[in-house]
Protein backbone atom coordinates (compact mmCIF):
# COMPACT_ATOMS: atom_id res chain seq x y z
CA UNK A 1 0.00 0.00 0.00
CA UNK A 2 2.95 2.30 0.90
CA UNK A 3 4.01 1.61 -2.44
CA UNK A 4 0.76 2.25 -4.05
CA UNK A 5 1.22 5.73 -2.33
CA UNK A 6 4.19 6.75 -2.99
CA UNK A 7 3.65 6.07 -6.85
CA UNK A 8 0.60 8.06 -6.73
CA UNK A 9 2.39 11.12 -5.27
CA UNK A 10 5.23 11.11 -7.63
CA UNK A 11 2.50 10.48 -10.35
CA UNK A 12 0.70 13.57 -9.47
CA UNK A 13 3.69 15.57 -9.11
CA UNK A 14 4.96 14.38 -12.56
CA UNK A 15 1.41 15.45 -14.20
CA UNK A 16 2.05 18.79 -12.51
CA UNK A 17 5.16 19.21 -13.56
CA UNK A 18 4.24 18.29 -17.03
CA UNK A 19 1.59 20.58 -17.27
CA UNK A 20 3.65 23.48 -15.63
CA UNK A 21 6.26 23.23 -18.07
CA UNK A 22 4.95 22.21 -21.40
CA UNK A 23 3.64 25.27 -23.43
CA UNK A 24 0.67 25.09 -25.77
CA UNK A 25 2.36 23.80 -29.03
CA UNK A 26 1.33 21.35 -31.59
CA UNK A 27 3.63 18.12 -32.01
CA UNK A 28 7.31 18.63 -33.43
CA UNK A 29 6.36 17.52 -37.00
CA UNK A 30 3.87 20.09 -37.17
CA UNK A 31 4.59 23.64 -39.64
CA UNK A 32 5.79 26.52 -38.14
CA UNK A 33 3.46 29.42 -38.52
CA UNK A 34 4.81 32.17 -36.68
CA UNK A 35 8.82 32.45 -36.75
CA UNK A 36 10.11 36.06 -34.64
CA UNK A 37 13.69 37.16 -35.09
CA UNK A 38 15.08 39.73 -33.09
CA UNK A 39 19.06 40.45 -34.07
CA UNK A 40 21.20 42.87 -31.42
CA UNK A 41 24.47 44.05 -32.19
CA UNK A 42 27.18 46.39 -30.77
CA UNK A 43 24.90 48.83 -31.01
CA UNK A 44 22.11 47.52 -28.68
CA UNK A 45 19.14 48.38 -31.47
CA UNK A 46 17.28 45.49 -31.39
CA UNK A 47 15.75 44.62 -35.25
CA UNK A 48 12.60 42.47 -34.80
CA UNK A 49 10.99 40.35 -37.86
CA UNK A 50 7.80 38.38 -37.43
CA UNK A 51 7.48 36.26 -40.25
CA UNK A 52 3.63 34.74 -40.73
CA UNK A 53 2.57 31.89 -42.78
CA UNK A 54 -0.32 32.94 -44.03
CA UNK A 55 -1.64 30.05 -46.35
CA UNK A 56 -1.14 27.35 -43.62
CA UNK A 57 -2.92 29.49 -41.06
CA UNK A 58 -5.82 30.11 -43.52
CA UNK A 59 -5.56 25.90 -44.15
CA UNK A 60 -6.98 26.00 -40.17
CA UNK A 61 -9.40 28.26 -41.22
CA UNK A 62 -7.73 31.15 -39.16
CA UNK A 63 -8.76 34.32 -40.67
CA UNK A 64 -7.21 37.08 -38.24
CA UNK A 65 -4.18 36.70 -36.55
CA UNK A 66 -2.77 39.62 -34.17
CA UNK A 67 0.32 40.89 -32.65
CA UNK A 68 1.31 43.00 -29.70
CA UNK A 69 3.49 45.77 -31.43
CA UNK A 70 4.99 49.17 -29.84
CA UNK A 71 3.30 52.30 -30.21
CA UNK A 72 4.78 55.36 -30.94
CA UNK A 73 7.39 56.93 -31.53
CA UNK A 74 8.75 53.21 -32.67
CA UNK A 75 7.65 52.94 -36.01
CA UNK A 76 6.66 49.06 -37.29
CA UNK A 77 6.02 48.16 -40.81
CA UNK A 78 4.24 45.62 -42.94
CA UNK A 79 4.65 43.80 -46.03
CA UNK A 80 2.27 43.18 -47.65
CA UNK A 81 -0.05 45.86 -47.16
CA UNK A 82 -2.75 44.60 -44.79
CA UNK A 83 -5.93 45.65 -43.37
CA UNK A 84 -5.04 46.12 -39.51
CA UNK A 85 -7.06 47.13 -36.46
CA UNK A 86 -5.28 48.51 -33.67
CA UNK A 87 -7.19 48.54 -30.53
CA UNK A 88 -6.26 49.46 -26.78
CA UNK A 89 -5.07 46.76 -24.38
CA UNK A 90 -7.23 46.68 -20.91
CA UNK A 91 -6.57 48.97 -18.01
CA UNK A 92 -5.43 46.14 -16.21
CA UNK A 93 -2.61 45.03 -18.24
CA UNK A 94 0.54 46.77 -17.30
CA UNK A 95 2.02 46.77 -21.18
CA UNK A 96 -0.72 49.00 -22.27
CA UNK A 97 1.53 52.55 -22.14
CA UNK A 98 3.81 50.50 -24.40
CA UNK A 99 2.18 47.77 -26.68
CA UNK A 100 -0.85 48.18 -29.04
CA UNK A 101 -3.15 45.09 -30.07
CA UNK A 102 -2.93 45.03 -34.21
CA UNK A 103 -5.24 42.30 -35.66
CA UNK A 104 -4.65 41.46 -39.40
CA UNK A 105 -7.01 39.95 -41.80
CA UNK A 106 -5.70 37.67 -43.30
CA UNK A 107 -7.92 36.92 -46.08
CA UNK A 108 -7.14 38.88 -48.82
CA UNK A 109 -3.12 38.35 -48.33
CA UNK A 110 -1.09 35.28 -49.87
CA UNK A 111 2.33 34.33 -48.90
CA UNK A 112 3.60 35.47 -45.82
CA UNK A 113 2.98 38.37 -43.76
CA UNK A 114 5.89 40.20 -42.66
CA UNK A 115 6.03 42.68 -39.88
CA UNK A 116 9.39 44.74 -38.45
CA UNK A 117 10.51 47.33 -36.50
CA UNK A 118 13.61 48.41 -34.35
CA UNK A 119 13.93 49.42 -31.02
CA UNK A 120 17.00 50.91 -28.81
CA UNK A 121 18.56 49.35 -25.78
CA UNK A 122 17.46 46.09 -26.28
CA UNK A 123 20.93 45.28 -24.29
CA UNK A 124 21.94 47.47 -21.53
CA UNK A 125 25.76 47.91 -20.55
CA UNK A 126 27.49 48.90 -17.49
CA UNK A 127 30.85 47.95 -16.69
CA UNK A 128 31.72 44.26 -17.80
CA UNK A 129 27.72 43.22 -17.22
CA UNK A 130 25.22 42.93 -19.83
CA UNK A 131 21.24 42.49 -19.77
CA UNK A 132 19.76 42.00 -23.26
CA UNK A 133 15.59 42.11 -22.75
CA UNK A 134 13.38 41.11 -25.52
CA UNK A 135 10.02 43.12 -26.06
CA UNK A 136 6.87 41.45 -25.70
CA UNK A 137 6.52 38.64 -27.91
CA UNK A 138 2.72 37.87 -27.67
CA UNK A 139 0.42 36.74 -30.65
CA UNK A 140 -2.64 34.98 -31.05
CA UNK A 141 -4.60 32.26 -32.55
CA UNK A 142 -1.91 30.53 -30.54
CA UNK A 143 -0.42 28.52 -32.92
CA UNK A 144 2.95 27.07 -32.91
CA UNK A 145 6.19 28.99 -33.51
CA UNK A 146 9.82 29.66 -32.76
CA UNK A 147 11.56 32.78 -31.62
CA UNK A 148 15.02 33.04 -33.00
CA UNK A 149 17.78 35.60 -30.94
CA UNK A 150 20.95 36.31 -32.37
CA UNK A 151 23.27 38.57 -30.43
CA UNK A 152 26.65 39.52 -31.73
CA UNK A 153 29.80 41.56 -30.89
CA UNK A 154 28.77 42.37 -27.50
CA UNK A 155 28.96 39.62 -25.57
CA UNK A 156 31.93 37.49 -24.14
CA UNK A 157 29.89 34.94 -22.59
CA UNK A 158 26.27 33.89 -21.61
CA UNK A 159 25.87 33.81 -17.90
CA UNK A 160 22.09 32.84 -18.01
CA UNK A 161 18.56 32.59 -20.34
CA UNK A 162 15.44 33.42 -19.05
CA UNK A 163 13.66 31.11 -20.05
CA UNK A 164 15.80 28.36 -20.59
CA UNK A 165 16.47 28.06 -24.67
CA UNK A 166 15.89 25.11 -26.42
CA UNK A 167 18.77 25.83 -28.79
CA UNK A 168 21.98 27.93 -27.75
CA UNK A 169 24.99 28.60 -30.60
CA UNK A 170 28.19 30.22 -29.75
CA UNK A 171 30.88 31.21 -32.13
CA UNK A 172 33.46 34.05 -31.32
CA UNK A 173 31.41 36.49 -29.88
CA UNK A 174 28.30 35.50 -31.56
CA UNK A 175 25.06 33.65 -29.63
CA UNK A 176 22.20 32.65 -31.05
CA UNK A 177 19.13 31.24 -29.02
CA UNK A 178 16.10 29.66 -30.10
CA UNK A 179 13.38 29.04 -28.06
CA UNK A 180 9.19 27.04 -29.13
CA UNK A 181 6.63 30.00 -28.91
CA UNK A 182 3.72 30.22 -27.60
CA UNK A 183 5.52 30.21 -24.13
CA UNK A 184 4.71 31.21 -20.83
CA UNK A 185 7.13 33.33 -20.63
CA UNK A 186 6.52 36.41 -23.00
CA UNK A 187 9.90 38.05 -22.60
CA UNK A 188 13.66 36.82 -22.84
CA UNK A 189 16.11 38.31 -20.98
CA UNK A 190 19.70 36.84 -21.35
CA UNK A 191 22.43 37.82 -18.82
CA UNK A 192 26.17 37.88 -20.35
CA UNK A 193 30.04 38.86 -19.64
CA UNK A 194 29.92 42.03 -22.14
CA UNK A 195 32.71 43.84 -23.61
CA UNK A 196 33.83 46.24 -21.34
CA UNK A 197 33.77 49.95 -22.08
CA UNK A 198 35.55 52.87 -20.34
CA UNK A 199 33.33 55.44 -18.57
CA UNK A 200 33.39 58.81 -19.24
CA UNK A 201 32.50 61.90 -17.37
CA UNK A 202 30.27 64.84 -18.91
CA UNK A 203 29.90 67.85 -16.89
CA UNK A 204 27.81 71.08 -17.26
CA UNK A 205 26.74 73.87 -14.20
CA UNK A 206 28.20 71.85 -11.21
CA UNK A 207 26.41 68.92 -12.69
CA UNK A 208 28.14 65.26 -13.62
CA UNK A 209 27.28 62.40 -15.63
CA UNK A 210 29.50 59.36 -15.49
CA UNK A 211 28.46 56.97 -18.37
CA UNK A 212 29.64 54.96 -21.04
CA UNK A 213 30.01 57.00 -24.39
CA UNK A 214 26.71 55.01 -25.90
CA UNK A 215 24.37 56.91 -23.00
CA UNK A 216 26.35 60.20 -23.94
CA UNK A 217 23.04 61.55 -24.77
CA UNK A 218 21.09 60.03 -22.18
CA UNK A 219 23.70 61.98 -19.71
CA UNK A 220 23.44 65.20 -21.46
CA UNK A 221 19.85 64.78 -20.79
CA UNK A 222 20.11 64.45 -17.56
CA UNK A 223 22.24 67.95 -17.10
CA UNK A 224 20.23 69.40 -19.63
CA UNK A 225 16.90 68.57 -17.32
CA UNK A 226 18.69 69.70 -13.50
CA UNK A 227 19.38 73.04 -15.30
CA UNK A 228 16.01 74.08 -16.31
CA UNK A 229 14.48 73.36 -12.87
CA UNK A 230 17.33 74.73 -10.88
CA UNK A 231 16.08 77.81 -11.07
CA UNK A 232 12.69 76.95 -9.55
CA UNK A 233 14.10 74.67 -6.70
CA UNK A 234 16.39 77.46 -5.83
CA UNK A 235 13.84 79.51 -5.45
CA UNK A 236 11.39 77.39 -3.49
CA UNK A 237 13.94 75.70 -1.29
CA UNK A 238 15.81 79.43 -0.82
CA UNK A 239 19.67 77.02 -1.28
CA UNK A 240 20.92 76.16 -4.46
CA UNK A 241 22.13 72.38 -5.23
CA UNK A 242 24.50 72.37 -8.02
CA UNK A 243 27.66 69.74 -6.91
CA UNK A 244 26.10 66.11 -7.81
CA UNK A 245 27.03 63.09 -9.67
CA UNK A 246 25.02 60.83 -11.36
CA UNK A 247 25.71 57.19 -11.95
CA UNK A 248 23.43 54.43 -14.05
CA UNK A 249 23.02 51.32 -12.67
CA UNK A 250 22.38 47.53 -14.05
CA UNK A 251 20.03 45.42 -11.50
CA UNK A 252 20.15 41.67 -11.43
CA UNK A 253 17.08 41.61 -14.29
CA UNK A 254 14.68 43.75 -15.33
CA UNK A 255 12.70 43.36 -12.32
CA UNK A 256 14.57 44.53 -9.93
CA UNK A 257 16.16 47.06 -7.89
CA UNK A 258 15.00 50.27 -7.48
CA UNK A 259 14.43 53.17 -10.55
CA UNK A 260 16.63 55.40 -9.02
CA UNK A 261 17.81 56.26 -5.04
CA UNK A 262 19.77 59.29 -3.57
CA UNK A 263 22.16 58.42 -0.70
CA UNK A 264 22.39 60.95 2.14
CA UNK A 265 24.93 62.56 1.16
CA UNK A 266 28.27 62.92 3.63
CA UNK A 267 30.44 65.80 1.83
CA UNK A 268 29.46 68.40 -0.09
CA UNK A 269 29.13 66.76 -3.21
CA UNK A 270 25.57 64.45 -3.45
CA UNK A 271 25.05 62.00 -5.33
CA UNK A 272 22.18 60.11 -7.49
CA UNK A 273 22.05 56.38 -8.50
CA UNK A 274 19.61 55.78 -11.89
CA UNK A 275 18.80 52.46 -13.41
CA UNK A 276 19.26 51.49 -16.91
CA UNK A 277 15.83 50.06 -17.21
CA UNK A 278 14.58 53.19 -17.56
CA UNK A 279 15.85 53.62 -21.01
CA UNK A 280 13.19 51.06 -21.89
CA UNK A 281 10.58 52.88 -20.37
CA UNK A 282 8.04 55.66 -21.73
CA UNK A 283 9.59 58.94 -22.96
CA UNK A 284 10.56 61.08 -19.63
CA UNK A 285 11.00 58.17 -17.66
CA UNK A 286 15.07 58.84 -17.39
CA UNK A 287 13.97 62.75 -16.51
CA UNK A 288 11.21 61.59 -13.91
CA UNK A 289 12.75 59.71 -12.32
CA UNK A 290 16.08 61.96 -11.92
CA UNK A 291 14.56 65.24 -10.73
CA UNK A 292 12.59 62.82 -8.24
CA UNK A 293 16.29 61.87 -7.13
CA UNK A 294 17.42 65.85 -7.27
CA UNK A 295 14.32 66.60 -5.10
CA UNK A 296 16.08 64.74 -2.17
CA UNK A 297 18.73 66.38 -2.23
CA UNK A 298 17.34 69.84 -1.99
CA UNK A 299 15.23 68.44 1.03
CA UNK A 300 18.84 67.11 2.35
CA UNK A 301 20.61 70.82 1.85
CA UNK A 302 17.62 72.45 3.93
CA UNK A 303 18.04 70.08 6.52
CA UNK A 304 15.28 67.58 5.89
CA UNK A 305 16.54 64.27 7.52
CA UNK A 306 15.63 60.63 6.02
CA UNK A 307 13.72 59.89 9.26
CA UNK A 308 10.61 62.44 7.78
CA UNK A 309 10.31 59.45 5.32
CA UNK A 310 6.72 60.35 3.69
CA UNK A 311 6.73 64.08 3.52
CA UNK A 312 10.59 62.99 1.84
CA UNK A 313 9.05 60.94 -0.77
CA UNK A 314 5.73 62.95 -0.81
CA UNK A 315 7.28 65.98 -1.94
CA UNK A 316 9.78 64.27 -4.22
CA UNK A 317 6.74 62.95 -6.20
CA UNK A 318 4.72 65.64 -6.59
CA UNK A 319 7.37 67.79 -7.58
CA UNK A 320 8.88 65.57 -10.04
CA UNK A 321 5.47 65.28 -11.42
CA UNK A 322 4.77 69.18 -11.87
CA UNK A 323 7.97 69.79 -12.93
CA UNK A 324 8.22 67.32 -15.36
CA UNK A 325 4.67 68.32 -16.73
CA UNK A 326 6.25 72.03 -17.13
CA UNK A 327 9.07 70.59 -19.43
CA UNK A 328 6.28 68.65 -21.30
CA UNK A 329 7.71 65.00 -20.28
CA UNK A 330 4.95 62.02 -20.99
CA UNK A 331 6.60 59.84 -18.11
CA UNK A 332 5.30 62.82 -15.16
CA UNK A 333 1.45 62.97 -17.04
CA UNK A 334 1.36 59.14 -16.92
CA UNK A 335 2.85 58.79 -13.36
CA UNK A 336 0.30 61.41 -12.24
CA UNK A 337 -2.64 59.51 -13.81
CA UNK A 338 -1.98 55.97 -12.13
CA UNK A 339 -1.23 58.14 -8.70
CA UNK A 340 -4.67 59.20 -8.73
CA UNK A 341 -6.23 55.94 -9.69
CA UNK A 342 -4.20 54.30 -6.49
CA UNK A 343 -5.12 56.92 -4.25
CA UNK A 344 -9.06 56.85 -5.26
CA UNK A 345 -9.23 53.07 -3.65
CA UNK A 346 -9.36 52.49 0.25
CA UNK A 347 -7.36 50.62 2.26
CA UNK A 348 -5.74 51.42 5.56
CA UNK A 349 -2.04 53.27 5.61
CA UNK A 350 -0.39 55.13 8.25
CA UNK A 351 2.21 57.24 6.94
CA UNK A 352 3.72 57.90 10.11
CA UNK A 353 4.60 54.20 10.09
CA UNK A 354 7.08 54.92 7.01
CA UNK A 355 10.81 54.26 8.56
CA UNK A 356 14.17 55.17 6.82
CA UNK A 357 15.16 52.36 5.14
CA UNK A 358 12.11 50.57 5.36
CA UNK A 359 10.30 48.51 2.40
CA UNK A 360 7.08 49.88 0.97
CA UNK A 361 5.07 48.96 -2.10
CA UNK A 362 3.81 52.34 -4.43
CA UNK A 363 0.60 52.67 -2.38
CA UNK A 364 3.01 54.32 -0.39
CA UNK A 365 4.08 56.36 -2.43
CA UNK A 366 0.62 56.91 -3.94
CA UNK A 367 -0.23 58.17 -0.53
CA UNK A 368 2.40 60.57 0.41
CA UNK A 369 1.92 62.12 -3.30
CA UNK A 370 -2.16 62.26 -2.65
CA UNK A 371 -0.69 64.10 1.13
CA UNK A 372 1.36 66.95 -0.80
CA UNK A 373 -0.72 67.63 -3.30
CA UNK A 374 -3.95 68.38 -1.36
CA UNK A 375 -2.36 70.55 0.96
CA UNK A 376 -0.40 72.44 -2.31
CA UNK A 377 -4.34 72.35 -3.32
CA UNK A 378 -5.65 74.10 0.38
CA UNK A 379 -3.07 76.34 1.13
CA UNK A 380 -0.18 76.92 -1.51
CA UNK A 381 0.55 80.02 0.04
CA UNK A 382 1.40 78.41 3.28
CA UNK A 383 3.04 75.22 1.92
CA UNK A 384 5.19 77.29 -0.03
CA UNK A 385 6.18 79.81 3.17
CA UNK A 386 6.64 76.02 5.47
CA UNK A 387 9.11 75.19 2.39
CA UNK A 388 11.18 78.23 2.40
CA UNK A 389 11.36 78.20 5.53
CA UNK A 390 13.40 75.24 6.12
CA UNK A 391 16.50 75.88 5.69
CA UNK A 392 15.95 78.76 9.05
CA UNK A 393 15.50 75.81 11.53
CA UNK A 394 18.14 75.00 13.43
CA UNK A 395 18.84 71.21 13.86
CA UNK A 396 15.99 70.74 10.63
CA UNK A 397 13.61 67.94 10.68
CA UNK A 398 14.48 64.26 11.07
CA UNK A 399 11.04 62.60 11.83
CA UNK A 400 7.49 62.59 10.65
CA UNK A 401 6.00 64.48 13.87
CA UNK A 402 8.59 67.29 13.72
CA UNK A 403 7.54 67.92 10.45
CA UNK A 404 3.69 67.92 11.20
CA UNK A 405 4.84 70.52 13.91
CA UNK A 406 6.49 72.43 11.41
CA UNK A 407 3.54 72.19 8.57
CA UNK A 408 0.98 73.24 11.15
CA UNK A 409 2.41 76.58 11.78
CA UNK A 410 1.88 77.87 8.03
CA UNK A 411 -0.77 75.89 6.68
CA UNK A 412 -4.73 77.24 7.37
CA UNK A 413 -7.37 75.08 9.46
CA UNK A 414 -9.03 73.50 6.25
CA UNK A 415 -5.24 72.03 5.09
CA UNK A 416 -4.01 71.16 9.05
CA UNK A 417 -7.89 69.38 9.28
CA UNK A 418 -6.55 67.64 6.24
CA UNK A 419 -3.31 65.66 7.74
CA UNK A 420 -5.57 64.97 10.74
CA UNK A 421 -8.36 63.06 8.46
CA UNK A 422 -5.60 61.31 6.60
CA UNK A 423 -4.14 59.72 9.72
CA UNK A 424 -0.95 62.47 10.40
CA UNK A 425 -2.39 63.53 13.67
CA UNK A 426 -5.07 60.62 13.71
CA UNK A 427 -6.80 58.09 11.86
CA UNK A 428 -4.90 56.55 9.16
CA UNK A 429 -4.95 58.10 5.76
CA UNK A 430 -7.01 55.60 3.06
CA UNK A 431 -5.64 54.71 0.13
CA UNK A 432 -4.92 51.00 -1.71
CA UNK A 433 -2.06 48.81 -1.82
CA UNK A 434 -3.21 46.94 -5.42
CA UNK A 435 -2.83 48.46 -8.73
CA UNK A 436 0.35 49.64 -7.84
CA UNK A 437 1.26 53.59 -9.69
CA UNK A 438 4.73 53.93 -11.76
CA UNK A 439 6.63 55.10 -8.92
CA UNK A 440 9.71 57.85 -9.77
CA UNK A 441 12.20 56.65 -7.75
CA UNK A 442 13.08 55.96 -4.14
CA UNK A 443 15.94 57.24 -1.81
CA UNK A 444 15.75 54.77 1.43
CA UNK A 445 14.19 51.48 0.33
CA UNK A 446 14.02 49.12 -2.90
CA UNK A 447 11.23 47.45 -4.21
CA UNK A 448 10.31 45.90 -7.86
CA UNK A 449 9.97 47.73 -10.44
CA UNK A 450 6.82 47.54 -12.58
CA UNK A 451 7.45 45.40 -15.84
CA UNK A 452 4.89 46.03 -18.71
CA UNK A 453 3.97 41.94 -19.54
CA UNK A 454 2.19 39.50 -18.85
CA UNK A 455 4.13 37.71 -16.42
CA UNK A 456 2.35 38.56 -13.28
CA UNK A 457 -1.21 37.36 -14.36
CA UNK A 458 0.71 34.08 -16.33
CA UNK A 459 2.23 33.38 -12.18
CA UNK A 460 -0.96 33.72 -10.94
CA UNK A 461 -2.55 30.82 -13.42
CA UNK A 462 0.39 28.82 -12.79
CA UNK A 463 -0.34 29.56 -9.15
CA UNK A 464 -3.73 28.18 -9.78
CA UNK A 465 -2.64 24.69 -11.27
CA UNK A 466 0.11 23.86 -8.62
CA UNK A 467 -2.63 24.56 -5.90
CA UNK A 468 -4.97 22.25 -7.45
CA UNK A 469 -2.70 19.44 -8.24
CA UNK A 470 -1.53 19.51 -4.70
CA UNK A 471 -4.74 19.61 -3.32
CA UNK A 472 -6.13 16.82 -5.46
CA UNK A 473 -2.92 14.91 -4.42
CA UNK A 474 -4.05 15.77 -0.77
CA UNK A 475 -7.40 14.36 -1.34
CA UNK A 476 -6.28 11.18 -3.59
CA UNK A 477 -3.61 10.29 -0.48
CA UNK A 478 -6.09 10.89 2.56
CA UNK A 479 -8.80 8.20 0.50
CA UNK A 480 -6.60 5.64 -0.06
CA UNK A 481 -5.24 6.20 3.80
CA UNK A 482 -8.40 5.81 4.88
CA UNK A 483 -9.38 2.45 2.68
CA UNK A 484 -6.12 0.99 4.08
CA UNK A 485 -7.12 2.05 7.85
CA UNK A 486 -10.61 0.42 6.84
CA UNK A 487 -8.85 -2.96 5.29
CA UNK A 488 -6.52 -3.35 8.76
CA UNK A 489 -9.67 -3.02 11.02
CA UNK A 490 -11.35 -5.90 9.25
CA UNK A 491 -8.31 -8.08 9.32
CA UNK A 492 -7.98 -7.53 13.03
CA UNK A 493 -11.99 -8.28 13.43
CA UNK A 494 -11.47 -11.35 12.03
Amino acid sequence: MYQLLSAVLLGSLALFVTCYAVSPVSAVDDPVYVTALIEVDRSCVGDVRFTVNVEALKDLSINEFWLLLPKEPVKWSVVPDAVTRTSDLPEDFEGRLVYSNVTFDLRPLKGELKVSYSFKHACLLMGDRGLLITPLIVYGPPVRGKLEISLTDVALRVISVDPPATRLRASNESFEFRHELPSFINRVVVNFRAIEEPIELFTSKGFTVRAQQRYSNDARTIIDTFTNVTGTLKELFGVEVSALVVDFFLPRDHRSGPEGYAPVPVGEVGSIKLNLILLRRIQGSLEVTALHELVHHYLFAVGVGAGATWFHEGLAVYLSVELGKRLGLRAAEVLEEELRRTATHSDQIDLREWRSGEMRDRAWYAAAYTVIDELFKLDRPGMLKAISDLKSLEGGLSSSEQVIAHLSKYLNEEAIETLSKVGLTGSKIRTQSSNPATRSGTTLEETPSRTDDLNTELIEIDGGLLLFTVTAAAVLMAVLLALEARSTWRQNLK
